[in-house]
């Protein structure tokens, strides 16, 4: 009996020992006291707990219940209770807290590591991880804190909320320190006055200034600024940057009020006085397309006469000459020149500029284009090829209506070609050229001042080239139909005669006139 008695309590005993010993109580309390838990390099403090438990399962952790305060350098963690690990790592649990400085991260879970010195927070709610600070609040499933260089890293992707600014990531992180957030992945910015989509972008955010590292866009609420790039900089508060397009592939692009500017690179200053700047493959146009400027390089700036217009200049290179395009008639105007200067109703051209719209087009040294008055101005030594005729002088005035010439005056050494044959030519010439357009076309030409006629008649011979009146008057009136002359009329004192070509009295060609083909390799491919 006693033998039975013994083993009973020794059966008991053991039981009592294996619960103790597999029990989550199964625990050894510590006190809390300062010297508990060192505090040397890279270490983590144990600032406060109600307890620290030791699991005789588990030997190397302890469970740190109640209150529990830890602190690393400059960081400070607070939660509910945490475990501890003989590696020097903490994992938190319960309303864990972490502070540095102003700024706080929440999270459900945290785990501090003094190695790599991160504190890692998790949610099983997606973005519940919160962190608050200076650069507003930022949420997502999961964040990285670097301790000793001030980072926080989102790998995960969130949302970030400062004032009237939501911003969403799909990842990226910011500098503490130097208050910028690094953003990628389908990244977009929205606030009261714009919104910004981005695949890279960098917000500095003690400046408010934004740099592109990809694809972007950034369009203004009130619709008056619109901006593409593939990477750039960008300052928000005075609305100026530099930016660029992407090599090969697509240019950078602004729109600012009703005008579009794209080109290799380009800059917006941050003083409206000064010059807005591009480089590259450079193209100006309204935003319906009507007209497009185009060359190597433009520069846009505020007329100094007060009334807030503009002037934009764009300049040609060695192998694309400066090109203005008007598509808002029926025919097609084109214009090219070295510099070519638009403002508001008004544009000049220099040198060497070329224009060409329908059956016409003119060659001269400089052309200025007076919308207001509709006056079109071309300067030393213009040459016009107007419905297969020839018409040159040394100044040249064109009046328009409608996106059409109207009206055409020619005066200084003016003269007027026309092919009578394969070998010849009508001839007129002049001091003064006056002439009127109907549906685009010449239909009648004033010719005064020592004007002098050579003219073969395409009807008496079959051999058109081999006759030809010579004639002269102070003043003669020609009637063209469908671009041929089909009644000339002498005025004033006429005197001429009809001759053989070859004949030694008179010469089939007035002196100064000579017929010229237009210019091939002033135009730029179309």
């Amino acid at each position: 009996m006693k033998f039975k008695e013994s083993a009973n309590r020794d059966f008991y005993i053991a039981l009592i020992c294996a619960f103790w010993a597999f029990s989550p109580c199964a625990v050894q309390a510590i006190e809390l006291g300062p010297d508990t838990v060192t505090s040397g390099p890279g270490r983590i403090k144990i600032l406060k707990a109600e307890a620290i438990l030791k699991d005789m399962v588990q030997p190397e952790v302890q469970r740190l219940v109640g209150g529990v305060e830890l602190q690393y350098e400059d960081v400070f963690l607070n939660c509910d209770s945490a475990w501890r690990y003989d590696d020097g790592r903490f994992t938190t649990m319960g309303h864990v807290l972490m502070r540095d400085g102003t700024n706080t991260m929440e999270a459900e879970f945290m785990e501090m590591n003094p190695k790599n010195q991160q504190v890692i927070a998790r949610s099983t709610v997606n973005d519940s991880v919160v962190m608050k600070g200076d650069m507003g609040n930022a949420n997502a499933p999961l964040m990285r804190y670097l301790m000793d260089q001030k980072r926080v890293i989102l790998g995960k992707g969130g949302q970030l909320i400062d004032e009237n600014t939501r911003i969403r990531f799909d990842y990226g992180g910011f500098v503490l320190k130097t208050s910028v957030m690094m953003l990628g992945g389908n990244v977009s910015i929205e606030s009261d006055s714009q919104t910004i989509v981005s695949d890279s972008i960098h917000l500095l955010h003690s400046t408010g200034g934004l740099v592109f590292h990809g694809p972007s866009r950034l369009w203004s609420t009130d619709g008056s600024l619109e901006l593409y790039c593939t990477k750039g900089v960008f300052d928000n508060p005075t609305g100026s940057g530099w930016f660029a397009g992407m090599p090969n592939a697509s240019l950078a692009r602004v729109r600012q009020k009703d005008t579009w500017l794209e080109a290799d690179s380009l800059v917006l200053p941050p003083d409206s006085l000064s010059p807005r700047e591009a480089w590259g493959h450079v193209s100006l146009s309204d935003t319906l397309a009507k007209w497009t400027l185009s060359g190597a390089h433009a520069i846009q700036f505020l007329m100094t006469d007060g009334g807030g217009d503009e002037e934009s200049w764009i300049i040609g290179s060695d192998d694309y000459r400066a090109q203005y395009r008007d598509v808002s008639t029926s025919d097609t105007l084109w214009l090219e020149a070295d510099t070519l200067a638009l403002a508001a109703q008004s544009m000049r051209a220099w040198p060497v500029v070329w224009m060409e719209q329908g059956s016409a087009a003119v060659y001269c040294d400089t052309l200025i284009w007076n919308e207001a008055d509709s006056v079109m101005e071309f300067i030393q030594a213009p040459q016009m090829w107007l419905e297969g005729q020839y018409l040159r002088s040394d100044s040249m005035t064109m009046m328009m209506k409608d996106g059409r010439a109207s009206s055409l005056h020619a005066w200084g050494h003016a003269g007027l070609l026309n092919p009578a044959g394969d070998s010849c030519y009508q001839q007129i010439a002049g001091r003064d050229f006056v002439g009127q357009f109907g549906d685009g076309q010449l239909r009648n030409l004033l010719v005064s001042g020592n004007a002098e006629l050579v003219y073969f008649d395409e009807d008496e011979t079959e051999e058109t080239c081999e006759e030809f009146n010579r004639a002269a008057c102070s003043r003669l009136r020609i009637v063209l139909d469908e671009g041929q002359v089909s009644t000339i009329t002498l005025l004033d004192s006429p005197t001429g005669a009809w001759t053989a070509v070859g004949s030694s009295e008179y010469s089939p060609w007035i002196d100064g006139l000579k017929w010229e083909s237009p210019p091939t390799h002033l135009r730029n491919p179309r």
